[in-house]
């Protein structure tokens, strides 16, 4: 009885692991190009900062 349990169940095991890895890997590129966005928008208010404080070096 537990086998067959077991055994109808297990197709099934291996496709809701994979839908979970591939949940992981869509909230990982999505956290991971908001936080570069976040960046590139801090580097732009750093620069303008530096800017108009003066401290702004220019090559």
């Amino acid at each position: 009885m537990e086998e067959k349990i077991a055994l109808e169940g297990l197709p099934t095991l291996f496709t809701d692991e994979q839908r979970a890895i591939e949940r992981m890997k869509k909230e990982y590129t999505k956290q991971s190009e908001e936080l570069y966005a976040e960046i590139g928008r801090l580097t732009t208010q750093l620069a303008w900062l530096k800017k108009k404080c003066g401290l702004a070096t220019e090559p």
